[in-house]
């Protein structure tokens, strides 16, 4: 995993371990949301939560990625 810090951005770059990219995102991105969800909103507080969310909905491609993906 590579992590670049920009002015007004953060880049990580990740080796897939699959054949396909948006296998390896879907997987991530269920693991990271199975986590979210587990947390107990008495035991934790909630407002922690939002960067790991802010990052799920920037990790979400968009319809070109996925089509170029496909191709």
């Amino acid at each position: 995993m590579m992590v670049q810090i920009e002015k007004d951005k953060i880049k990580i770059e990740i080796e897939i371990e699959t054949r396909s990219p948006i296998d390896d995102l879907q997987e991530i991105t269920e693991c990271l949301l199975n986590l979210l969800g587990s947390a107990d909103p008495d035991l934790c507080n909630t407002s922690e939560i939002r960067p790991a969310i802010i990052l799920l909905k920037a990790m979400q491609p968009n319809f070109d990625q996925l089509k170029k993906a496909y191709r």
